[in-house]
């Protein structure tokens, strides 16, 4: 895997907006906010990175040029939404991709899309095996978010990663956010 420095630091800068948007939402729980800010990066930046991640893993393993590009805007919304009105909504940014020579199938950019839905879906299940044996509830907390997010970006509305997996193959999709509703709808 192959990575800029611009392109760390823009995934490290996003992340931690993120991370500061959902602690300051939630400031109001009976914890140290340095303390809730850390379990947030826990188990919502890496919800956030790691479904990055997974899209530039699979384009690469297909040959294409990817690298996460952060969107200024949409952070500085996202953090000015938070602290005025405590509520946000996130769109940090995205893995861009440029196909190799031989260009992109439908079926590569499907499973490149899906790559980043599956990893929130086994955090999220990660997240509630340890919520289920420690009761910690950040835990908790971490597989309903990444239960959430993944149902959230299989909405078939572009540029979501939904409306890519179905076009690529109905089945896959119609599978998957019915999976991500049910788990969505057992942790909320």
């Amino acid at each position: 895997m192959r990575f800029t420095f611009r392109e760390i630091k823009e995934l490290l800068i996003s992340t931690i907006i993120i991370t500061f948007c959902f602690a300051w939402v939630h400031r109001d729980l009976p914890i140290n906010f340095g303390v809730l800010y850390i379990y947030m990066f826990i188990v919502v930046g890496s919800a956030f990175a790691l479904h990055e991640l997974g899209h530039k893993i699979s384009a690469q393993r297909f040959g294409h040029y990817a690298e996460y590009r952060m969107w200024e805007f949409g952070l500085l919304i996202a953090f000015v939404l938070a602290v005025t009105v405590n509520w946000f909504f996130i769109a940090p940014g995205a893995v861009y991709i440029i196909p190799s020579y031989r260009g992109m199938s439908r079926e590569e950019n499907g499973i490149i899309s899906v790559s980043g839905i599956i990893v929130n879906i086994s955090l999220s299940l990660l997240f509630y095996i340890g919520y289920q044996l420690t009761g910690l509830w950040f835990l908790g907390y971490g597989a309903m978010i990444n239960a959430f997010l993944a149902f959230l970006n299989l909405l078939p509305i572009p540029p979501l990663d939904g409306s890519k997996v179905l076009t690529w193959n109905p089945i896959a999709w119609i599978v998957l956010i019915a999976v991500s509703f049910m788990i969505t709808s057992k942790l909320w």
